[in-house]
């Protein structure tokens, strides 16, 4: 019932309403930005200093609610390259290791295709939440970020080890 309430409200949470989301991301950053080009500093942007640009913001806010519009904010356009380049990279490893895991079709394959998922996943809901701002969201970023390193560099040439022994049985 709470993930599906949460999905009913989604056309509200990114609706052009004073003080949501849109209007975060379209006055409030814009407006901080233009005054600090290089950014606020990681983890700066406070409610007040939301509500200095736009009055009517959204109570007891501490963020933007979006990976990249807070990246930006924070930490300016070289922080947004950084950043992209990191998920760009982070997809890419995932993507590869799934395509490498998915040629051999060993019991690996689920696993290598839930890593890519979650990853995607997470960085899809990053666009509208600033998840990388929770600590244990971080730490299923690193987890998973991990796991597809680790499977891009697996040589993925054969069934997986043990699975002849027990066809032999």
């Amino acid at each position: 019932p709470a993930v599906r309430g949460r999905l009913g409200s989604i056309a509200q949470e990114v609706a052009v309403v004073r003080g949501g989301r849109m209007d975060m991301w379209t006055r409030t950053a814009p407006a901080i930005l233009s005054d600090h080009p290089w950014g606020v500093g990681w983890r700066c942007v406070t409610e007040g200093m939301m509500m200095r640009y736009t009055p009517d913001i959204e109570r007891n806010r501490s963020h933007l609610h979006s990976n990249p519009v807070e990246v930006l904010v924070e930490t300016g356009w070289l922080g947004l390259i950084v950043y992209v380049l990191w998920t760009v990279g982070a997809l890419g490893t995932a993507g590869l290791m799934a395509r490498k895991a998915a040629r051999v079709q060993n019991e690996f394959v689920p696993i290598a295709l839930s890593v890519a998922a979650g990853l995607v996943a997470l960085v899809l809901n990053g666009i509208v939440e600033f998840n990388i701002g929770d600590a244990e969201i971080v730490l299923i970023y690193a987890m998973l970020m991990g796991l597809a390193a680790a499977g891009r560099d697996i040589e993925w040439s054969g069934p997986a080890p043990g699975s002849e022994a027990k066809e032999e049985r």
